[in-house]
């Protein structure tokens, strides 16, 4: 961390949509830490509800990992919170379409 930068806790994730989402992606909780470098003991500790203040840097890497906005991973509701997967069947549309 830079000298004068402060980081600090902001809202929590939500464990059961981060654990909704990482399954899914048929993602095992190793195959997450891989991707997003969080651990996971930690990623098992807040899908648990163990830990709920995480720091942006941690909220955005998991955001990342996982597709999926962070807001959503807080609870967020909604087409403009939510990075859902696309269906197979989009996916051949848009192969139809390209």
């Amino acid at each position: 961390m830079r000298r004068g930068q402060v980081t600090v806790p902001s809202a929590g994730i939500d464990g059961a949509r981060l654990r909704e989402r990482r399954s899914e992606l048929g993602m095992t909780q190793a195959e997450l830490s891989r991707r997003s470098g969080i651990s996971q003991e930690a990623i098992s500790r807040i899908e648990n509800g163990r830990i709920r203040g995480l720091m942006q840097p941690t909220q955005d890497a998991l955001a990342a990992a996982l597709d999926a906005s962070v807001a959503w991973l807080r609870g967020g509701t909604g087409d403009d919170d939510a990075a859902e997967a696309p269906s197979s069947g989009a996916l051949e549309l848009a192969a139809d379409e390209a």
